[in-house]
């Protein structure tokens, strides 16, 4: 989870304030922000993690700016893309402050529609946490092991928050790695997929450990638990490229071809209606 700057060209991003060389440089950039309104974007609806670390990182900025004050501003959709959009459009007076998935890094890589941003362009401030990332299934989806997972007859129906996010990209490379018999389906995103999986619309979700902790203790998901050390896996559930495997020893898990595992469950995700 990205913070990210657009702007002060001329002064410091308010939470690299220590590292100026003086203090009185330091006062300095904490004055500018004086009687200033701050625009802090969160690309997902209210609720979920994203949204709380906005909230509380604008808290305490505004806190610890005297005289300003933080508004934070929710825009979601299409995996962040429009959020970023924004943030990059705004002028560049140090005065809009936001936070995206580090996913959209591989959304520009590889030239996702929509995309009007340009992160080269953009000063990033710091990283407002480093949390686990989990595979986690509905309670519903009657999934309790990998083992169950990697058996399923038709495709298992995964939510992500849109082409090019972070919780597509790490779905796209689990299911090339563990060759998951899934299906991707974008537009869920902050709590809209807990919605999704409780309305039985999506079976599963990879995302941030913390924001699922809740889910998972009110019964309603859970993480497939991982049995079998043999047959080619290893203890983290990764698929071997060795003889037990069927592939040459040493072949690395991600194979050309097959980065695009909703070709055998069908249409793109994005050409959906």
């Amino acid at each position: 989870m990205q913070i990210v700057l657009q702007g002060l060209r001329s002064l410091a991003a308010a939470l690299a304030i220590a590292s100026l060389p003086t203090l009185a440089a330091a006062e300095a950039d904490v004055a500018f922000f004086n009687g200033k309104t701050v625009n802090y974007v969160v690309p997902t609806e209210p609720g979920g993690g994203y949204d709380t670390y906005g909230r509380l990182v604008a808290e305490f900025m505004q806190k610890y700016l005297p005289g300003s004050t933080f508004v934070v501003r929710n825009l979601p959709g299409a995996g962040h893309i429009i959020g970023a959009n924004q943030i990059h459009a705004a002028k560049p007076d140090g005065l809009t402050i936001g936070t995206f998935n580090t996913g959209l890094v591989y959304g520009q890589i590889a030239g996702v529609d929509g995309i009007r941003f340009d992160l080269e362009k953009m000063s990033w401030i710091g990283k407002a946490a480093t949390d686990p990332r989990v595979l986690m299934v509905s309670s519903k989806s009657g999934i309790d092991s990998v083992e169950q997972l990697l058996a399923s007859k038709s495709p298992v129906l995964f939510g992500a928050t849109g082409v090019g996010s972070s919780d597509y990209v790490d779905m796209v490379m689990l299911a090339d790695a563990l060759e998951l018999p899934v299906q991707i389906i974008s537009g869920y995103g902050g709590k809209e997929n807990e919605m999704g999986m409780m309305r039985g619309e999506i079976q599963g979700v990879v995302g941030s450990r913390s924001s699922y902790e809740p889910f998972v203790r009110d019964g309603k998901g859970k993480c497939p638990r991982h049995r079998r050390r043999d047959r080619g896996f290893r203890r983290n559930g990764l698929r071997r490229r060795g003889p037990s495997s069927g592939g040459a020893t040493g072949r690395p898990w991600f194979r050309r071809g097959r980065s695009q595992p909703w070709r055998a469950a069908g249409a793109h995700p994005a050409e959906r209606a």
